[in-house]
């Protein structure tokens, strides 16, 4: 891959514990990097001088940065400009970004300076073994692009070349024969489901082994011809070869390759809404299904180090979902459900919640969930988390509301939609769903909406329903 600015190209090739990066330049303004040591074991360098400085730092928990102050993307008319002044003004908190230990680190600190950063601003993040991060700041959002590719520009003499493998980084420049090494000290902590399932067998989605296993009874009153039509009614092929094909992305990465092979995407923010050491709860209503769960757990995941959703152990089968799951077997005793909930919410992880504990259904002619449980509002006020209400904009087909409405004419029990939500969440039709998330509520102020815990869960359901006025697509419905 390579990419280029106005006096800068950049080439970078990422495999199997091993990152190189090569880099070249066409301005006078190039010199030999000049070095800063520092007593954190980060080695930084100044490659060229402004107007187009250029910042890289080698850091001994073995993450490369590379700076661009004055980049601008080429939609931009202004041509890159940073003056002495400027990067005098702003050196500190480039060091500071170049001693943060992991990619998650780093890109929260931009988030939270955003307003300080020079504009624009385009930083290139690799670590070994991982694809590589751009962000870029254009004076108005900080973009970032996991494993893109930039525009190839061709180019065969390199003036740096830079290699991460194992324990070392080396910084290498051609024209001087000189030669920087950072031996990688610091032991990686590895973020949750940050590689892939040690195993994904071709069936992982079965309907008949669902039924036999947790209703037994209607699973022998099934005859086999309905069986495989309804294994063809919830795509079950499509599904099971599907997350095969799937099997080498990271668990933590699942979430967002599953939502852009649908053609979805969620209008969510740039920024964490509480801060990971406050333990925060995100309760939220449930429109879709397995799309609501994918949209909460894609933006989770690129601002908290861990993530963890209490569930029906069902899931459990989805191999990649496994690290983020609290499985709840609703066959088993109260008491060993309350024990996992305990164990979820005591932890350090960030807790996702859907309280109506079902799919949301159409009621007088608005799409309305279920009365919220309890459990979140209890918990989080046991283990002094902070609850954090968002509204998802999403919504089934019309099909799917015809057939639990004729399902409820005729009295039937068996919840039979739900063998329609893995179909709804696969429709081709590219979609935007709507996020948007509410004012977190601390401990105390739930007490101060309510003392008992379902009438507080009643407050935030209605307080998250309030939150659909400022969805510009739920307004349009």
């Amino acid at each position: 891959m390579s990419a280029s600015t106005e006096s800068w190209w950049l080439d970078w090739s990422v495999d199997t514990g091993a990152c190189r990066v090569r880099l070249g330049c066409s301005e006078a303004s190039a010199h030999a990097p000049q070095n800063e040591a520092h007593n954190d074991g980060t080695l930084a360098c100044l490659i060229s001088d402004p107007p187009c400085p250029l910042w890289l730092s080698l850091s001994e928990n073995g993450l490369v940065t590379i700076i661009q102050p004055g980049h601008l993307p080429a939609s931009v008319a202004r041509p890159p400009f940073f003056t002495q002044e400027e990067w005098r003004d702003h050196v500190e908190l480039f060091r500071d970004l170049a001693r943060q230990p992991t990619q998650l680190a780093l890109r929260n600190k931009l988030v939270e300076h955003r307003k300080e950063l020079p504009c624009p601003l385009r930083v290139h993040v690799f670590e070994s073994g991982r694809h590589p991060v751009v962000y870029e700041w254009d004076c108005e959002g900080l973009h970032e692009r996991v494993g893109a590719r930039p525009q190839a520009v061709g180019r065969n003499e390199s003036r740096l070349e830079l290699a991460l493998t194992g324990r070392n980084c080396r910084l290498t420049d051609h024209q001087t024969g000189q030669c920087m090494d950072v031996a990688v000290t610091a032991e990686a902590t590895p973020l949750q489901g940050d590689s892939p399932p040690s195993h994904v067998p071709e069936i992982s989605f079965d309907v008949r082994a669902l039924f036999r296993e947790k209703a037994p009874a209607i699973y022998r009153r099934i005859p086999g011809w309905i069986w495989r039509s309804l294994e063809k009614l919830v795509r079950q092929e499509v599904i099971n070869s599907g997350l095969h094909a799937m099997a080498p992305v990271s668990c933590r990465n699942f979430p967002e390759a599953v939502l852009k092979e649908i053609s979805a995407q969620a209008r969510a923010p740039v920024s964490p809404l509480v801060p990971a050491s406050e333990r925060p709860v995100f309760v939220c209503n449930h429109p879709q299904g397995g799309l609501d769960g994918l949209v909460m757990l894609s933006w989770l995941l690129r601002w908290y180090p861990e993530v963890k959703v209490p569930v029906n152990d069902v899931l459990c089968g989805f191999r990649h979902l496994r690290p983020f799951l609290a499985p709840l077997d609703r066959y088993r005793s109260s008491r060993d459900m309350r024990a996992v909930l305990h164990e979820t919410f005591a932890s350090g992880a960030a807790v996702l919640v859907f309280p109506a504990g079902r799919t949301a259904r159409m009621h007088q002619g608005r799409l309305r969930d279920a009365p919220w449980g309890k459990m979140a509002v209890r918990m989080a006020l046991h283990h002094q988390r902070p609850v954090v209400p968002v509204y998802l904009g999403t919504r089934n087909s019309r099909g799917f509301y015809l057939l639990a409405r004729l399902r409820r004419m005729v009295r039937v029990d068996l919840n039979l939609e739900m063998l329609l939500l893995a179909r709804e969440m696969l429709q081709t039709a590219p979609r935007e769903a709507g996020f948007v998330p509410g004012s977190p509520f601390t401990p105390g102020s739930l007490r101060e909406m309510a003392d008992d815990d379902q009438v507080c869960a009643a407050g935030l359901q209605t307080y998250c329903e309030t939150l659909r006025l400022e969805d510009p697509a739920a307004r349009e419905r």
